[in-house]
């Protein structure tokens, strides 16, 4: 998985914040990655106007 900083980074909160709930956040994996990076885009990115870009690149090695 690649993301951009917008993903983790918030003004308000320590970028250890934001690791730690990437990584609980991914610690599952559906099926259908677009679902997965959805989701992370959903519960990280959250609903208020965002100050950086973000961007998620999920792959799956088969």
């Amino acid at each position: 998985m690649l993301y951009t900083d917008g993903l983790i980074e918030r003004r308000d909160a320590d970028i250890d914040e934001g690791m730690r709930a990437l990584a609980a956040c991914a610690a599952e994996v559906e099926p259908d990655l677009d679902a997965f990076c959805s989701r992370l885009l959903n519960r990280l990115g959250g609903s208020g106007e965002q100050a950086d870009d973000i961007a998620v690149v999920a792959l799956r090695r088969v």
